[in-house]
Formats: structure tokens, C-alpha cells, sequence
């Protein structure tokens, strides 16, 4: 059947996500991973209380004061991660396997040259650490009567109809998309919701209802839609620590670090939908880049076997950058009409580029505190565990982001504090190491249905010949979530999200 095309909207923005979106973007930017060297993967990250290790130094900086010699180690690895997820009744599987660059760095050992009985050592370490990979692809994709219409319509709602309306000029011109788009961020300060409900209403994909110019109906009624969303992201999220620390006769030893934190993400969400009514393909690409800046401090104390230790990561501010390039395409079936009118009589200006920036904006993490405890068990091996705390509900946009107290608002209605249990052992066999671990993380969502709790078991084996050392470990986990593209009142087609993630690194590491 022949089709008309209606619209091409080709939008290039930096700007923000619907506040639902931004709400669960934020915890996405907010949270990490267990990246690191082999050793301390394959202990499941329980490394607050041992120390002597430089993705430990990252995690507790009192942890480069337990090295008994300068250290520098390089890890590397394979990320796959496969993604199983059912979309009204559909079940759809997609994978990505990635190299990882997980961690780099050294610490130079040094004692005192001046008479100081109190302090037996110092240390000065730099480590490079991954925290978060954003390299994912998955597929959702199902068959239901809730068209896309809805969401345009719910962004839409609260909008008067004449904002969303391009005027005609003194020389007879209609407005161009891209002026009323700008304007929509700009001066009417209506962010993003508005700009897409601005997409749904020139696309005809929505309606006023009558005598109230500023509620919207869909414009288009389907019996059924066939739905396909795939969502492909890129980047990974990093921190560069600086560190000092020192071990003082008692046993104890003190750490500080002045970590810089990099983050970046593209993500790419591609929509299409088919129904009796019409064609309608959705695409969005958005960029993301940030610096931010944090301080921790740690305590390590030893005690014959036993092994305690304290640190606290301060909440990373950072600085923000945003863009978003969107598309959408209606064609309709010609035997439509709209209000009483056949849609090949409605005249839409076709295809317009479009440009918009907003500035730069602040963000903040919630801070982190954790609590481990460690038995060496001689020279045979040893047994840890560790406690971590972060409120992701204290995460902030700053007040420069359109629509940030509402955001801040709802990301502290909607998150609480997530709880990390960690436990490794480590034996020993004469040069030969063997590890295993586990970790629990609970839901950071006060609804634990949206993202339930991520679990994880780990598993690995080590070589020391001294100067030289070499680990490798296998590191599995698992989670259930919610994904939900486009959300609103109108609009909340989700699909629940089973991941696995299987990582194996290496790490090669050298006394100097």
C-alpha cells in the first residue's frame, strides 16, 4: 500500500532527558562496577582491610602503605555481557563482548631519612582504574496496543497548543522547526518534554482535546502495535587516583587520595513501531561527557593476624556536558484522515535541521564509607570481608539543570541506600595462589522491582616468582531490572532485563 510521509524531524540538541529519564540516568552516572586487578576481583573487592594492592589503594587509601617494596602492575581483560529481555510476553537475547583496559599504576616505598622512630614507611602511589563499562547492546521487542502516541501526548500535557504552533512571519513564512524548538528550551524555559511534545504534535501523532488547548489525545488509534526498541551504548566511566600514606610503628597506617574522575557515554535508542495506522520510526543519539573531582582517606591497623580498616570516599562533583541528536519519521496510511481530512491535504514543512545547546551543568554523587576486616592465617593464606555503604538517594543535579529540584526531588522519593557485602580467601602453595570471592549489592530502588539486587562470585589463581607476579581471575555476575526507554504517566512500556556479566582479567605486576 502506498504511504505518504508526513514529517522527518532531524533534531540536533544539548539539552536534557525527560525528568523520569534523568532520574534513573542519574543513579546509571552515580553508580561503579568491580573493575580492578585480578587479585582484587578475585577476592570480590574485600580489600579495605589487607591493603598491598593498587586497585586496593583506589578503594582504601591507607592501602600503598602496606607494600613492603615499590609495585606497578597492568590489568586486562574481556567483558561479555549477555542480555535476556521480555517485552509483553517476547523474549529477546542479545550479547557484547568488549576488551577492558581495567587498571594501571605503581607506588614508590620509601623509609624516612630523617629520625623518626613513629613512622616506619611512607608511600607515594598513581592509579588508573575502570569503574563502570557502558558498552551494552539490548533489544526490546513485543507486541501491544499502547502506542508511542501516548508518550508524546503525556510530555505534551500541560502545554498550550499555540507554544507548540509555528506562527506565520510578516513575509507570509511559517516559523521554522528549529526556532520553535529553541524557544521551547530557552525562553520558555520548558526543557525537554516540551521539545518532544513539540515532535509528536508537528508529526500530527497527537491532538488538543477540544475547548482545552493544553490536554492532548493520541492521534493515533491502533488495535495492536508491533514494537521494536534497541538501545546501544558506548563509554566507560574511570578514576585517577593520587595517593600518600604512611605506616607508623603501632601498626597503623593512614591514606589519602585525591581522585579525578572521567565519564563518558554515547547511547543510541532506536524506536520503530507498526500498526493498522502507521509507520513510526524514533531515534535518539545522546553524548555524555564529565570531569569530576573527589577525596578519600583510609586507616589500616594491624594486630598480630588480624587486619581491620575504615575509608571514606567523599561525593564526586562534576562537571557536565550533554547532547542529543533526535529523528522521527511518521508515514501514514493514505486511507487516514484527520480531523475529517485526509492526511495528503495537510501541509508540514519537510525535513528541517535544527540546532540547540544548553550549558554546562553540575553533578554530585553520594560519598562512600566502608568497613573490612581481615585473618591472615600465616604464610598458608588468608580470609576478609568488607562493608559498603553510598545513599544514591543523596545524588544532585545541580541548579543550572532545567527542572533540577523537581529531578533532585524525585531522585530522592525514588532511591535509597544500597548495601555491599564482600567475602574472599586466598590459599597459598608455595608460589601459587588461589582465590575466590562473592559480593551482594541490594536494590538502590526503594521499589526493588525496577532493579532488583546484583550478586556476584568470583574465582582466581596467581603466580609469584618474586620479582615478578602474574594473576588471573574469572569474575560472574548477575541482575534483573526494569527498562523502560520512554516514560511518563501516558507511556510506560517496560521490559524486564536479565543480565549476565562474565569478565576475565590478567594482571601483570612487577617488584622495583
Amino acid at each position: 500500500m502506498k504511504k505518504h510521509i508526513i514529517n522527518s524531524l532531524a533534531v540536533l540538541a544539548i539539552g536534557l532527558a525527560s525528568y523520569a529519564q534523568t532520574t534513573s540516568d542519574g543513579y546509571q552516572y552515580a553508580r561503579t562496577q568491580n573493575f580492578g586487578s585480578a587479585r582484587f576481583q578475585a577476592l570480590g573487592g574485600a580489600f579495605g582491610a589487607l591493603g598491598g594492592d593498587l586497585s586496593a589503594v583506589s578503594a582504601n587509601p591507607a592501602s600503598s602503605a602496606v607494600f613492603s617494596t615499590s609495585f606497578g602492575s597492568l590489568t586486562v581483560g574481556s567483558n561479555n555481557k549477555d542480555f535476556s529481555s521480555s517485552y509483553f510476553g517476547t523474549t529477546t537475547d542479545t550479547q557484547r563482548n568488549n576488551l577492558v583496559f581495567d587498571q594501571i599504576g605503581a607506588v614508590l616505598v620509601m623509609k624516612p631519612s630523617y629520625n623518626n622512630t613513629k613512622i616506619e614507611k611512607i608511600a607515594i602511589a598513581i592509579n588508573y582504574q575502570q569503574e563502570v563499562d557502558y558498552r551494552n547492546r539490548l533489544t526490546l521487542n513485543g507486541t501491544t496496543n499502547n502506542s508511542i502516541a501516548n508518550f508524546f501526548a503525556g510530555q505534551a500535557n500541560g502545554i498550550d497548543a499555540n507554544i507548540l504552533t509555528r506562527q506565520e512571519l510578516s513575509d507570509g513564512q511559517l516559523e521554522s522547526d528549529g526556532f520553535v524548538y529553541d524557544d521551547l528550551g530557552f525562553n520558555n524555559a520548558l526543557g525537554r518534554p516540551a521539545q518532544q511534545a513539540y515532535l509528536g504534535f508537528q508529526t500530527l501523532l497527537i491532538d488538543p482535546i477540544e475547548n482545552d488547548n493544553a490536554r492532548y489525545v493520541s492521534g493515533v488509534v491502533p488495535n495492536t502495535s508491533t514494537q521494536n526498541t534497541t538501545i546501544v551504548s558506548s563509554g566507560h566511566k574511570s578514576k585517577f587516583s593520587l595517593n600518600a600514606s604512611a605506616k607508623y610503628t603501632s601498626g597503623l597506617h593512614l591514606g589519602a587520595n585525591l581522585n579525578i574522575h572521567s565519564m563518558e557515554q554515547r547511547r543510541n535508542i532506536l524506536y520503530s513501531e507498526l500498526n493498522n495506522f502507521a509507520n513510526i520510526g524514533y531515534e535518539i543519539n545522546e553524548d555524555l561527557f564529565g570531569i569530576g573531582i573527589s577525596v578519600g582517606a583510609g586507616a589500616i591497623f594491624t594486630s598480630d593476624n588480624w587486619r581491620a580498616g575504615l575509608s571514606y570516599q567523599t561525593p564526586t562533583w562534576y562537571n557536565m556536558t550533554r547532547s542529543i541528536d533526535e529523528f522521527i519519521n511518521v508515514s501514514y496510511n493514505e486511507d487516514v484522515t484527520i480531523d475529517g481530512r485526509p492526511v495528503t491535504g495537510i501541509d508540514i514543512d519537510p525535513s528541517p535541521e535544527i540546532f540547540f545547546e544548553y550549558p554546562e551543568y553540575s553533578f554530585r554523587t553520594p560519598g562512600k564509607l566502608s568497613g573490612s576486616l581481615a585473618y591472615v592465617i600465616g604464610k598458608k593464606g588468608l580470609i576478609t570481608a568488607q562493608y559498603d555503604r553510598q545513599d544514591f538517594s543523596k545524588t544532585r543535579y545541580g541548579s543550572t539543570f532545567t527542572g533540577s529540584n523537581i529531578l533532585n526531588q524525585n531522585i530522592k522519593n525514588t532511591f535509597q541506600a544500597v548495601n555491599t557485602f564482600r567475602i574472599g580467601a586466598e590459599a597459598r602453595a608455595e608460589q601459587w595462589r588461589f582465590r575466590a570471592g562473592a559480593n551482594l549489592s541490594t536494590s538502590p530502588y526503594k521499589d526493588d522491582t525496577v532493579d532488583g539486587e546484583t550478586k556476584g562470585y568470583s574465582l582466581g589463581i596467581g603466580y609469584d616468582w618474586g620479582k615478578l607476579k602474574i594473576d588471573a581471575a574469572y569474575v560472574n555476575t548477575t541482575s534483573n531490572y526494569n527498562e523502560t526507554p520512554f516514560e511518563n504517566n501516558n507511556f510506560s512500556n517496560s521490559g524486564n532485563v536479565d543480565l549476565t556479566r562474565d569478565q576475565i582479567s590478567v594482571t601483570l605486576g612487577v617488584n622495583f
